[in-house]
């Protein structure tokens, strides 16, 4: 795997992916089952739903199953000062998931002033073949209260962060 990272207004974006692997084979791509409930928090749809349109304007189309890609994501928001923190989680590829600790599970009670980090880890698995081709990972501070301009931070580090995918060719 190859390794990339680089840092804009405090957004931490790494990325890593298959050197051996042909992007230009995959058009379609699938979440895991139940990543979308009734209970789904406002704040995680906010994320699908970017990470669809971002993956839609590089010409990639959602199927409910069976996609070339399966997308998991993983995230959390941490804080070291007062309150409760759920920690960040790092992706990792099994046959099996939790779909209810996929993409930023739990919530964070700190104090009103306090300054968070978000996180958000994404893996691109080859369904076929059952490996990871494509990771990536991007930390943005929020502040939680404002919420309007977190919801503009988190779309623009998920863009930061799909702007490397698929991996340009060298």
């Amino acid at each position: 795997m190859i390794l990339l990272t680089s840092l804009a207004s405090a957004q931490k974006v790494k990325v890593g992916f298959d050197k051996s692997t042909s992007f230009t084979s995959y058009h379609t791509y699938s979440w895991p089952k139940d990543t979308v409930t009734r209970e789904t928090p406002l704040r995680r749809l906010a994320v699908i739903t970017e990470i669809d349109y971002q993956l839609k304007q590089k010409g990639f189309s959602r199927v409910e199953n069976g996609g070339d890609l399966l997308l998991i994501a993983y995230g959390g928001m941490e804080s070291d000062i007062g309150g409760e923190s759920t920690a960040f989680l790092p992706p990792s590829y099994s046959s099996w998931t939790y779909p209810s600790v996929n993409v930023w599970y739990g919530e964070v009670t700190a104090p009103a002033n306090l300054i968070v980090d978000g996180g958000l880890a994404l893996q691109f698995v080859d369904a076929a073949q059952k490996k990871v081709v494509w990771q990536g990972s991007v930390k943005q501070k929020l502040d939680p209260n404002k919420r309007t301009e977190n919801l503009k931070l988190v779309k623009n580090a998920i863009t930061k962060l799909l702007d490397k995918f698929p991996p340009k060719k060298s």
